[in-house]
């Protein structure tokens, strides 16, 4: 019986977790301390300052009820959510566009109401649309497709989010307001521009410094503690903002369940519609990027803890905690992985961990909230504009100094097309918008991607006098398909043959018509292929017609899912006219007998062929071709019966004079065969046996009714006794006929490697 491990639960062992637990939740706490309030000034900048405690009332809600509630639902032991300025950030463009819409602007003059309540109002159904998304993708099974967003959109989107905060906060730093211009900027006052840009430097300086040499300390929180010190014994007497007026958001504390609902009942049908409408693009975008940030970050900590989560179960879970954090007015948040992984390193369980750290944030909130008198808003900023930076794509910044600063030359098409996508991402996110800007990036993904597809369908065109079929021929025969196999075209096509590739592989087929006989797509690499595929096909045969060509298939065996599917679609002529066949070697096999039937020369084992026309006994006299012919029993087989068989202990050799039979070699564990060649006429079968009595390495099956002449090991001997002469020269043409065999393979062997 296995040893099964048996948890400690002794006094210490919880005494440990307890610690590591309170520990992570100090952690925690002091990091989500300057995250709620950075993130609640992000979202309400554009209403002004006097929204400041609206914002950071959303962001407590967030904190404390959101990031709790995501815990609790979420399966991942470790994995913390916090609330985002990249997200804050959607809500913030959302109230942009509040004051750029007439009929928003027109609801807003005539709400009888708080304003305050509406804009509170409208964070909590934004926020808990969000989560109904995110729930509903999970319900779909749609956790894995939600990191099919492009990499490069994304990307592109992250880095306008991150510019967007910097720009949005650096006015703040500069003395002014949030969201002021150059003008409002030049109007401010210059002793408190030169106040709130040291106080934003002491800030900046500090974190950079803790993140270098302490990196498990919350430096966002220090670096505020020195932008107060800066500001309190430096400049005690110098005119600076401070978010004082958060005041009075952290004497309210979190806000009751349902308090801001009564935006619904202050607008009647036609309002709640325009403001819904207005809502919801910015809480799919919410719901989209939040899924893949946790997502991410969900990797993360599986690979921490070496486990696998439930994606779909995880977006659940984060649902839950948007939909908790709107029924509190809260803002949205999502996985982090720089706090995941702290305290993963202390030890900490998420659930008892984001417990602790809320309740610290609700200690300050209603215990000391007189300290926000004494934070200047230019730290805030600071940290926040720190924080912006490390929202930038890790992936863009290289690729940025490899292109632009560095100016590299070896850089692939494909990573430029990328770049180039992520960067007018960005570029839409700071001049048009951030949702139109993911759609158009989305789209021109889209664009990209169909055409690669186009241009990748098609893996590689080769002809018919650069590969063989693994049939041996005689030497005429081979030496002309060697001079007219350029006659037939192979195509290997590979991915999915959809609508956004089938009519790019139609083009590439009919431009090689007119030069070939005879074409044949090899459909070993294709996943799939839609009705759009199958159309294609069924128009190849009309194609074909007007040319006078032949079109084969390969790789679409008998019982074949994609075989039933043409079957079904219509394309049933190259069924009926012996055209599919099971492998290209085949088909191939297939248009070479074709060629050379048309040429009159090849011979199909319908006569027999003579010992004489052998190659391999070129160079005989008459008279030793007598006596090798009575020296050999003329011998017949039923098509599929087995000339020759695996492992078996033989020594003679056939002479093929008429059918043709198939080599192959079992596959253990399948019930199909791998097949190695076909023997045509002419040739010699088994010869290894005779030279090296050693078992027989493959079987060979008759495929028609084959006549041969058998030759005994004992009676081979005994003519090499009596024609001598002969005997060197049917061995050195065995030695010759091994050689190009050895050949045709290394070749074989190279076309799989290209």
């Amino acid at each position: 019986m296995a040893n099964s491990v048996i948890p400690d639960s002794s006094l210490g062992a919880r005494l440990r977790v307890l610690m590591y637990n309170v520990l992570g939740g100090l952690t925690c706490g002091a990091n989500l301390f300057p995250i709620v309030i950075g993130s609640g000034l992000v979202a309400v900048a554009p209403l002004g300052p006097e929204y400041t405690a609206v914002g950071i009332a959303a962001g407590i809600s967030a904190g404390v009820i959101g990031v709790f509630a995501a815990s609790v639902a979420s399966k991942s032991q470790s994995l913390i959510s916090l609330p985002k300025s990249s997200l804050a950030i959607l809500i913030a463009g959302l109230f942009a566009q509040f004051a750029e819409d007439p009929a928003i602007q027109m609801l807003v003059n005539t709400y009888q109401g708080d304003l305050a309540i509406f804009y509170m109002g409208t964070i909590a159904i934004c926020i808990m649309f969000a989560g109904m998304l995110q729930i509903l993708f999970a319900l779909l099974r749609l956790g894995v497709l939600v990191t099919f967003i492009p990499y490069p959109v994304v990307a592109g989107f992250m880095n306008g989010i991150a510019c967007l905060i910097f720009l949005g906060q650096l006015p703040v730093v500069l003395g002014a307001n949030p969201g002021d211009g150059v003008a409002q900027v030049i109007e401010t006052d210059n002793q408190m521009l030169g106040v709130a840009v040291l106080i934003g430097l002491a800030v900046y300086l500090s974190i950079i410094l803790m993140r270098r040499f302490f990196k498990r300390t919350p430096n966002a929180l220090i670096g505020i503690c020195v932008g107060v010190l800066v500001f309190q014994f430096i400049f005690p007497t110098q005119p600076v903002d401070t978010v004082a007026a958060a005041d009075a958001a952290f004497q309210a504390g979190i806000p009751l369940p349902g308090t801001y609902f009564e935006v619904f009942s202050l607008l009647d049908s036609d309002q709640l519609w325009t403001l819904l409408m207005k809502i919801a693009g910015t809480s799919m975008v919410i719901a989209l990027i939040g899924s893949f940030q946790s997502l991410v970050s969900l990797t993360v900590v599986d690979t921490l803890q070496g486990v696998r989560t439930d994606r779909n179960r995880e977006l659940v879970a984060q649902g839950v905690g948007l939909m908790a954090s709107g029924v509190f007015g809260g803002l949205p948040s999502s996985g982090s992985i720089g706090i995941t992984r702290m305290i993963h390193e202390i030890g900490g369980v998420a659930k008892a961990v984001t417990l602790i750290s809320g309740l610290c944030l609700l200690f300050v909130v209603t215990q000391v909230p007189w300290i926000m008198q004494y934070i200047p808003k230019a730290a805030i900023a600071a940290v926040i504009m720190f924080g912006s930076i490390a929202i930038i794509d890790g992936w863009s910044r290289q690729l940025f100094l490899r292109v632009i600063i560095h100016r590299t030359s070896n850089v692939s098409r494909a990573l430029l097309l990328s770049f180039s996508v992520s960067l007018f991402v960005t570029g839409m996110v700071l001049v048009v918008g951030i949702i139109e800007a993911i759609l158009a990036g989305m789209i021109i993904s889209l664009l990209v991607f169909f055409q690669r597809s186009r241009e990748l369908v098609l893996r590689r065109s080769t002809y018919g006098d650069t590969i063989h079929s693994r049939t041996e021929r005689a030497i005429d025969e081979t030496n002309y398909l060697n001079e007219h196999g350029g006659q037939i075209a192979i195509f290997e096509i590979q991915g999915p043959v959809f609508f956004g590739t089938a009519d790019q592989l139609a083009e590439d087929i009919e431009k090689v018509l007119p030069e070939v006989d005879t074409v044949i797509l090899d459909f070993r690499r294709v996943s799939d292929i839609d009705a759009s595929g199958a159309f294609v096909l069924r128009r190849f045969d009309t194609l074909f017609d007007r040319y006078d060509k032949t079109l084969l298939l390969s790789h679409i065996p008998y019982g074949d899912a994609m075989r039933e599917f043409l079957i079904n679609m219509g394309v049933e002529r190259p069924y009926r006219e012996s055209r599919v066949h099971d492998d290209l070697d085949t088909a191939l096999r297939h248009a070479e007998d074709d060629i050379l039937s048309r040429k009159y020369i090849c011979r199909l084992g319908e006569d027999e062929v003579p010992l004489r026309d052998f190659d391999i006994l070129a160079n005989f006299t008459p008279g030793e071709l007598k006596a090798l012919e009575s020296s050999m029993t003329r011998c017949t087989y039923d098509a599929g019966t087995p000339l020759i068989e695996y492992g078996e202990e033989s020594d003679f050799m056939i002479f093929l004079v008429q059918g043709s039979v198939r080599i192959q070699r079992a596959i253990e564990g399948e019930e199909r065969a791998l097949h190695l060649a076909t023997r045509r006429p002419g040739v010699i079968l088994g010869e290894m046996a005779l030279l090296t009595d050693k078992p027989r390495t493959a079987d060979v099956i008759a495929e028609s009714d084959v006549t041969g002449y058998r030759l005994e090991k004992v009676d081979f001997e005994k003519f090499c006794e009596m024609q001598p002469r002969a005997a060197i020269h049917l061995v050195k043409n065995i030695a010759s006929i091994l050689s190009l065999r050895v050949n045709d393979m290394l070749g074989a062997i190279e076309n799989l490697e290209k």
